[in-house]
């Protein structure tokens, strides 16, 4: 379905419309809104985008879902949809800014609530209260699994947060070694002083 969502011509012209909407309202200039039918069928290609283990299609169902935040005139069925998506994606981070930005926690169906919770219980981070997204949890598991492990991403990732997270496991395995090397002088103070925080 993912695949086909991507290729299909509707899809495309909705997305391409809910962007140039964006953009002119972010510089106040006047441009033809989403009907409500055309604001459902895109919050439904989102969802159905979400589902998919194709990064583009992930990457798409996380747009729409920013893209049409701001419209609050239609904000309940938003919220439904963004809920649904944002949980199948495993953002828990943007679920919380979601729900303490507007005020509200969707109820899901059934199956996808007991999926969430499935998901919180194993993304937990250790000896914290907070979770890994999908993308830092494969990290962290990767780190956990191998002596040598390299990763990259953007900021957005939040590396510093996931290599936290590995230095107090290994820490409450009782290892005893740690090196952690950085590229400046500057940031030995910034580590240093973070780490001692934490």
């Amino acid at each position: 379905l993912a695949k086909k969502a991507l290729e299909d011509q509707y899809f495309i012209d909705l997305l391409l419309k809910a962007e140039k909407y964006s953009a002119h309202s972010f510089f106040k200039l006047q441009a033809a809104a989403l009907s409500e039918k055309e604001f459902i069928d895109l919050l439904r290609f989102g969802d159905i985008l979400s589902h998919s283990i194709n990064p583009d299609a992930k990457n798409k169902a996380y747009k729409i879902v920013s893209l049409l935040a701001e419209d609050l005139d239609k904000a309940s069925i938003f919220k439904s949809y963004a809920t649904a998506i944002l949980s199948k994606l495993g953002n828990f981070p943007a679920l919380q800014f979601l729900t303490d930005t507007l005020d509200y926690q969707e109820k899901l169906p059934f199956e996808r609530e007991l999926e969430k919770k499935l998901k919180e219980e194993v993304q937990k981070v250790p000896h914290e209260k907070v979770f890994f997204t999908d993308s830092q949890y494969q990290i962290f598991e990767e780190l956990k699994l191998n002596n040598h492990f390299s990763f990259s991403g953007p900021t957005s990732l939040g590396k510093s947060f996931i290599i936290e997270s590995f230095i107090k496991y290994i820490i409450s395995k009782k290892k005893k070694n740690i090196i952690v090397l950085v590229p400046t002088r500057a940031l030995i103070n910034q580590v240093t002083l973070k780490l001692k925080k934490s």
